[in-house]
């Protein structure tokens, strides 16, 4: 099994107390489980209120959970989390994206974290496809009175589908709203954007399970 590994680095603003920090990692992690909710299909019948707020207001199974691999208070602030690498993953994390868009104070390179995201999903989806190999249906060789059985066909043209940050972005946010999700995250955006602990850099990757969590 792949995992999502994550290394955020950051910066204190000030000074912190205990609940500066404690208060961080709740928010953040709020937003990453508020996010599978609104995404996941498995949760499409889990109805998003104010209750996500509460401490067990958000029935994620144990696997879909966040886990803790390091956290470290030096300086820089170090924290290391993992995530089994599923397709609801990779759209959960377009959350991370629009939280760094609307904190104007984390000093993050947002062009980075939105091409590490994506080459994320791209990856997602590949293993995905290696998982559960697609069904080719062949259909026998069919010839009509008249008719060649080898037919010329002109070049085809060729379709870049790759997606594009800002379109996965506005997905992602379409089905927040869709799911009454978005108030939620907006709500948790502004207590980070308070909070005196800055996120300065957000890494992506995805690592075998020898590397994972255990």
């Amino acid at each position: 099994m792949e995992y999502v590994l994550l290394t955020i680095r950051g910066q204190e603003g000030r000074d912190i107390e205990f609940r500066d920090m404690v208060n961080f990692l709740w928010d953040l992690n709020l937003v990453y489980e508020i996010s599978r909710l609104a995404v996941d299909p498995q949760y499409k019948k889990i109805r998003i209120t104010p209750q996500v707020f509460q401490r067990n207001g958000r029935p994620l199974h144990f696997e879909d959970r966040l886990r803790l691999l390091e956290l470290s208070k030096e300086s820089p602030l170090k924290l290391k989390l993992a995530i089994a690498a599923v397709p609801a993953v990779a759209a959960a994390l377009w959350a991370f994206v629009q939280t760094a868009q609307t904190i104007e104070n984390w000093p993050l390179q947002r062009a980075k974290l939105e091409a590490e995201v994506l080459k994320t999903q791209l990856e997602i989806e590949k293993l995905e496809d290696e998982r559960h190999p697609p069904m080719l249906m062949v259909p026998g060789p069919k010839q009509l009175p008249g008719k060649s059985a080898v037919e010329r066909r002109g070049p085809r043209q060729r379709v870049d589908r790759t997606p594009k940050p800002q379109a996965e972005l506005r997905k992602f946010e379409r089905r927040a709203m869709k799911r009454e999700a978005y108030d939620e995250l907006e709500s948790v955006n502004k207590r980070l954007a308070r909070s005196p602990i800055r996120i300065e850099e957000i890494d992506i990757e995805i690592v075998e399970e020898d590397d994972g969590p255990r």
